[in-house]
């Protein structure tokens, strides 16, 4: 007979049920654990959302976040005291090394190096530039030597700048076993490449879409996505045509 406490989890699952939504695991901490993950390379972390959430999600292995804004960089360093298992940089990753500017937006997630497009910046709170700052660049084929792993997975978010991180990489990205990537339908930010083009640049990088989770959804249809994240996976032989 279940318990009281499996009595209420089956009924907030069936009212959710019901209701249109599915209760499942991400993509990103599924893939993490069954493929034995032991270092997380947060490219773009702004304040450390995502460190912070792999580890109420269980996972105990090494994470290197950068974020190249240095008021959120300072927030960064704060959430990641106490971890022993957690490096923070204050640094943005590209295709090469030396400084950039960046545009600081008011709600600090949607800073980029790209310019936000006019129907975007009227649509999304705080997506106004309050100022452009001067940070540093470091390539992550620079930087991987530092942090050995058998299992390395890289999570990028960076608002339209994910080719040139992914660029940056050069042949160390042959050695990773997993990249999340924020995919875009509807493109906030000028110079983004399309979603077709994100897909076509993975396999020719040697990877293939693993999962794929809606992010936000386009303002006149919640049925529509306008970002998925996608999880890739290294190809394997029966993925080659």
């Amino acid at each position: 007979m279940p318990s009281p406490a499996q009595r209420m989890k089956d009924a907030v699952k069936t009212a959710l049920i019901r209701r249109g939504w599915k209760l499942v695991r991400s993509p990103d901490s599924f893939f993490i654990d069954l493929h034995q993950i032991d270092l997380v390379y947060d490219v773009g972390a702004n304040i450390g959302q995502y460190a912070q959430s792999l580890r109420l999600r269980g996972y105990k292995g090494r994470i290197v976040s950068f974020e190249p804004v240095s008021t959120t960089f300072a927030q960064l360093q704060k959430a990641a005291e106490g971890d022993a298992s957690w490096t923070v940089r204050h640094s943005a990753l590209g295709n090469e090394t030396g400084t950039a500017d960046i545009n600081v937006s008011a709600a600090s997630y949607l800073s980029s190096f790209n310019e936000m497009r006019d129907f975007a910046r009227d649509a999304m709170t705080g997506s106004q530039t309050v100022r452009t700052e001067t940070v540093p660049l470091a390539r992550l084929a620079d930087i991987v030597a530092e942090f050995p792993a058998r299992r390395p997975f890289l999570k990028i978010d960076t608002q339209g700048f994910e080719r040139q991180v992914l660029d940056g990489a050069g042949e160390a990205l042959e050695n990773f076993e997993g990249v999340l990537l924020e995919l875009p339908v509807n493109h906030l930010y000028d110079g983004m490449w399309t979603l077709n083009e994100a897909l076509n640049y993975m396999r020719e990088r040697g990877f293939v879409p693993a999962q794929f989770a809606m992010v936000n959804w386009t303002s006149d249809d919640q049925a529509s996505a306008a970002e998925f994240d996608c999880v890739f996976r290294r190809i394997r032989t029966e993925d080659r045509a």
